[in-house]
């Protein structure tokens, strides 16, 4: 097993931080397998065959096609030992990969087959490479690129997926100034308070609770920096209980209160 990696450098605040890029020679022996994962994770197949478990879900990349599994998924990833993987990938964290994933309609997709994007992924990998501090920007534009093209092939093979959670999904979006409960938001399903967590996070990667709570904090992001209001107006008017509440969570998804994040952008 051979790698080679790339460390980036990026701003604790930036809506997209690139931890590693790089490419991997694997072996019969390769295996990835992460709980809860930190990270969203973006793979082109070069060469080789292999398995991807997300969740329930099961798929073969090979030679060709690309995969991503996204942050607080449950995954596994391993080559096959008669043909293992060589791969190029981007492993990143924060807001804006999961935002992309959902602008393009990705999200709650793992797996497109056959896919001529190598160049866009060797483009970005070469330029984190040459200049590691400037990966977030770079990383930026690649992965929007990419998105977008794979959007763009789903549709021209009529594959764009049909979820079942797609009206909750947007409900809860036009509603980020609310604090909807479970029970509500199975009403608009149709389904039991159960069926709708398990229906949701397998077609969007993650919770119906996590998901609004992920939009309130985009939201507060915009609001900190593009707003004057105070940090108690913008927490009540995202239907958070308290100050302190907002400012706690706001901290442990950031590692910054709403202060530091708005003097970190503004000064």
């Amino acid at each position: 097993m051979h790698e080679e990696m790339t460390h980036c450098r990026w701003r604790a605040e930036a809506p997209l931080k690139v931890e590693l890029c790089g490419i991997s020679y694997c072996d019969g022996s390769y295996r990835m397998r992460r709980r809860n994962s930190k990270f969203t994770v973006i793979e082109y197949i070069i060469h080789g065959t292999g398995t991807l478990e997300v969740g329930n879900q099961v798929h073969y990349p090979k030679e060709g096609d690309v995969y991503f599994v996204t942050e607080g998924s449950n995954h596994e990833y391993r080559a096959d030992p008669s043909d293992p993987w060589t791969k190029i990938w981007f492993n990143t964290s924060g807001p804006l990969p999961l935002a992309l994933l959902d602008i393009y309609g990705l999200r709650g997709v793992n797996h497109i087959p056959s896919v001529s994007v190598e160049p866009l992924f060797r483009e970005g990998y070469e330029a984190c490479v040459e200049n590691p501090s400037q990966a977030e920007q770079v990383v930026a534009i690649t992965l929007h690129n990419i998105f977008m093209e794979l959007s763009t092939v789903l549709r021209a093979r009529h594959e764009s997926p049909v979820r079942q959670s797609q009206g909750l999904h947007d409900y809860i979006d036009s509603c980020v100034e609310e604090t909807p409960s479970l029970a509500e938001m199975a009403k608009i399903l149709g389904r039991s308070p159960s069926q709708t967590i398990r229906i949701f996070k397998r077609e969007w990667g993650t919770t119906p609770y996590h998901f609004l709570i992920e939009r309130k904090f985009q939201k507060a992001r915009i609001l900190l920096t593009g707003s004057v209001k105070s940090v108690k107006e913008i927490a009540y008017g995202l239907g958070f209980k308290s100050e302190y509440h907002f400012s706690a969570l706001f901290k442990q998804k950031t590692g910054m209160s709403p202060k530091t994040y708005r003097n970190s952008i503004l000064h």
